[in-house]
């Protein structure tokens, strides 16, 4: 029996599962972030222009993220590529070469 993330349990495919899930989720909430920043630095940045350039203090935005989050689109690939589904749309060397 192993443990991931968790979830204890024999069935491998609910593991594979709930691992994608997070590494879907967690680069939902890093697109998120992303769009906060833009959408608080914009208006700022309008200010600042129409100031004659006195710079604002900003806003602090902290943003948690995990240890592992650089890794997580390469797991989730690699545990995508493990389930049975994915043989029907993936390519051998040869068969990329050809296309």
């Amino acid at each position: 029996m192993q443990t991931y993330v968790g979830l204890r349990t024999n069935d491998s495919y609910l593991v594979q599962k709930k691992l994608i899930f997070l590494a879907v989720l967690h680069s939902i909430r890093v697109l998120v972030d992303i769009s906060i920043r833009r959408l608080v630095d914009a208006p700022i940045s309008k200010s600042e222009k129409k100031s004659d350039g006195v710079k604002s203090g900003g806003l602090g935005i902290q943003v948690i993220t995990h240890k592992k989050q650089k890794y997580a689109s390469w797991i989730g690939g690699s545990l995508l590529g493990e389930t049975r589904e994915s043989r029907s749309y993936s390519h051998t060397n040869a068969g990329y070469d050809e296309i």
